[in-house]
């Protein structure tokens, strides 16, 4: 008897995107880490025979490596709430011969003083936070850069550091890549 069962998931918001897995049978497949913040499950069966089917369970993570050229970073849940007490690491990863430019398009970050002292988000002009602080941001829109954040080198790395009080919906950061002259 041939049994047709399987289920497939793509990393992103529909079949189109990439493909992280295919699976079928009773083996469990690996532990899958999507680079994006949507995924779409198929599961597809015959009609000759049933079983119980599958659990699928998830954990929502933050931060992530970004490579392509351009791109939008958003916080955990945005533009719903950001969770307490989380540190997400973004880093923007580039080819040797380019260079980044980061803007700010949309924040709501608990903090309205220049100190940000509860919830953040740092800029790095490098790969770690050793790097060049480019900036520290909280608040909302009152307090949002109107100007872009250029890097100097290929990388980019921003930090973002909540506390275990009062959150906001985020942020929304748009990033591009320029040629650098050598």
């Amino acid at each position: 008897m041939l049994i047709f069962v399987l289920f497939q998931i793509y990393d992103g918001p529909n079949m189109l995107s990439q493909l992280l897995g295919r699976y079928c049978g009773s083996d469990m497949p690996p532990t899958i880490k999507s680079n994006s913040n949507s995924l779409v499950v198929v599961f597809k069966s015959d009609w000759s025979y049933e079983e119980e089917g599958f659990t699928l369970s998830y954990e929502t993570l933050c931060g992530g490596e970004f490579h392509a050229d351009t791109g939008i970073i958003k916080s955990p849940f945005y533009p719903n709430s950001y969770h307490h007490s989380r540190t997400c690491i973004y880093e923007i990863i580039q080819p040797s011969d380019k260079g980044i430019v980061l803007t700010v398009e949309d924040m709501d970050i608990e903090g309205r003083d220049q100190n940000c002292y509860y919830d953040y988000v740092e800029i790095f002009d490098g790969d770690n936070e050793n790097a060049t602080q480019l900036a520290t941001l909280c608040g909302d829109e009152e307090n949002m850069p109107n100007t872009p954040y250029y890097s100097t080198h290929n990388f980019m790395y921003i930090k973002f550091s909540t506390d275990s009080n009062i959150n906001g919906r985020g942020f929304k950061l748009n990033y591009t890549t320029i040629n650098r002259s050598k």
